[in-house]
Order: C-alpha cells, then structure tokens, then sequence
C-alpha cells in the first residue's frame, strides 16, 4: 500500500518548469523565479541572505516600484538546489530583476512520469501475484479431484 501511495504522489504531483516572460506579463497569484542582478542581489543581500541569485514564489502585488511576494525559495550562487521558505512575504524591486520566468506544468514530462508510475505499478503487481502462486504451489492449471 505504502508503494502505490508513493507512485500515486510522484503521478499527481507533475513536473514544472520555469519560462520566460515579460515583466509587463506578471499578475498577483503567478509563481514566478526572478533571477536577480549581480547589484540587486548584493543590496537584498540583508534580507534573502548573502550569495542569494534568484527568489521563487508568488507574486501578490506587482507595481511599477517593484513585485510583493510569498517567497517559497531562494536560489544561491555557492549552492545547488533550492533554500526553502516558509512564504515570508519580501518587495523585490524591479530594477533588482534580471530575469522574469514564470512556473507552468510540463505536460510531457508529467505525462512521462505518470505512464512509467502506472507501468511500475503494473509490474510490481504481476511481480507479487507469481511470487505468492508459486509458494502456494498453484501452478494455474485446474485442480484434479481424486476418484
């Protein structure tokens, strides 16, 4: 059961990816990553920590002055993979952004993903079904009743 949990999750959970796109473009609610500029970096350096190089998370509010977000993660030039945040919600100025990349499903890879859970899940299956006909000793056929 714990299995099937596990393949389930890994199904429904989907594969993301980050695109670019246009400041203009972002709404409050888009999960977005802004790649920070080596200047905008250095000056919210007090508040996302030093070495910081991007910022996940939702944006709440986007003026012309700059983006109010939910931060789930940070992104640092020393280290690979994410610094997870509990949604502190920080102003990031535009002029600290570099790049905009807004966070959609990829739907090929969620797809891959699913097909090779079912087909593992299938396989564990048929794996388990021979295992325990061949330690009862059912060899499928009909039993014979003895005259």
């Amino acid at each position: 059961m714990g299995r099937a949990l596990a393949v389930f999750a890994a199904c429904v959970s989907g594969c993301y990816r980050y695109a670019p796109v246009e400041t203009a473009a972002i709404q409050p609610g888009a999960v977005v990553r802004l790649d920070l500029s080596a200047s905008g970096a250095s000056g919210l350096s007090p508040v996302l920590g030093a070495g910081t190089n991007a910022v996940e998370g939702t944006v709440l509010s986007a003026a012309d002055s700059g983006y109010r977000m939910s931060v789930s993660g940070t992104h640092k030039a020393s280290t690979e993979g994410v610094v997870s945040w509990a949604g502190e919600q920080v102003i990031i100025p535009r002029n600290a952004v570099e790049h905009v990349q807004l966070r959609s499903l990829d739907r090929r890879r969620t797809f891959g993903v699913a097909i090779l859970g079912i087909l593992a899940a299938v396989a564990v299956k048929v794996i388990v079904n021979s295992a325990s006909a061949s330690a009862s000793g059912d060899e499928g056929g009909t039993p014979v009743t003895p005259p």
